[in-house]
């Protein structure tokens, strides 16, 4: 787990749970990932809490406990999921808002064990997750014979590889998330928006008179899933399980691009939606 907060702030710490007994000491006690040394600072008859690196080779694997003599291992796998999120603005799909988030996933897909609740309800998404922004550049235009009588015409510009690194929850910024963990997957509750990174180029053509035409630079929101908390599924409750694909329900009526226009009675709200979806995600070890 990694955690920041006013009674906790750890990098990366292991939690075990466990029927282990009373510490026997130091000396007479271990826990290694593979034939790594992990520093443990706590050992209680139900809990272990080891340090543990964030990322690299021995951020996961086989775990050993040894006491006195006698050794059980847990692995301690790893996910990551590609995890799609699409706005749709236009009618023909040119506007729409698109992100991919990178989740890594560390946890035992088996569960604590009968009877144990986690110690912690919930831990930050691990520092490698990110968000990566690739979207086309894209125009649409509608004409409006009615009220402001015209043409509306936004045209995007391209965004390629925006890449947004993981921050913390609290900070509100950037990419943050919360993740829970049970015995059936792992949830997450996702924070994220960027600077105003999408050009946008807004033009209003009149029935009579002068073209207006106004540049704003957008912000990219999770627009319609911000803080709640999305269930990636265990396939079998296994400790070398796979994370099933699925999807969000999707949301319609979630509006067009800022600056298009229509006609009451020619506008279709359910046309604009919101999808997320992700891909199966096998386990590091199978």
């Amino acid at each position: 787990m990694e955690m920041n907060n006013s009674q906790l702030n750890h990098a990366s710490r292991l939690f075990i749970y466990g029927n282990f007994g009373n510490d026997p000491g130091a000396a007479k006690r271990s826990v290694k990932v593979g034939s790594v040394a992990l520093n443990v600072t706590a050992w209680t008859p139900k809990i272990i809490i080891c340090n543990i690196v964030s990322q690299g080779p021995t951020s996961s694997g086989e775990v050993l406990v040894t006491a006195e003599g006698k050794t059980s291992s847990k692995l301690l796998n790893e996910w990551t999921v590609d995890f799609y999120y699409a706005k749709k603005e236009s009618p023909n799909d040119a506007l729409t808002r698109k992100i991919k988030f990178v989740f890594r996933f560390r946890g035992d897909a088996i569960g604590y064990g009968k009877g144990t609740d986690p110690l912690l309800l919930y831990t930050e998404l691990y520092k490698v997750s990110k968000a990566v922004i690739n979207m086309p550049e894209g125009s649409y235009s509608n004409g409006v014979t009615l009220d402001a009588c015209g043409d509306y015409k936004v045209q995007w510009g391209a965004i390629i590889d925006h890449v947004t690194d993981r921050s913390f929850y609290a900070a509100g910024k950037g990419l943050g998330g919360r993740v829970f963990q049970t015995a059936t997957g792992f949830g997450v509750e996702i924070k994220f928006s960027t600077p105003g990174i999408l050009r946008s180029t807004r033009t209003f053509t009149p029935c009579t008179g002068s073209v207006t035409q106004q540049l704003v630079n957008e912000e990219i929101h999770f627009d319609g899933f911000h803080e709640e908390t999305i269930w990636f599924p265990f396939a079998t409750q296994a400790a070398r399980t796979f994370i099933k694909a699925g999807s969000s329900p999707i949301q319609t009526g979630t509006g067009a691009a800022p600056g298009l226009f229509w006609d009451v009675q020619d506008l279709n709200i359910l046309q604009f939606n919101t999808k997320t979806w992700w891909e199966d995600s096998a386990p590091k070890y199978d």
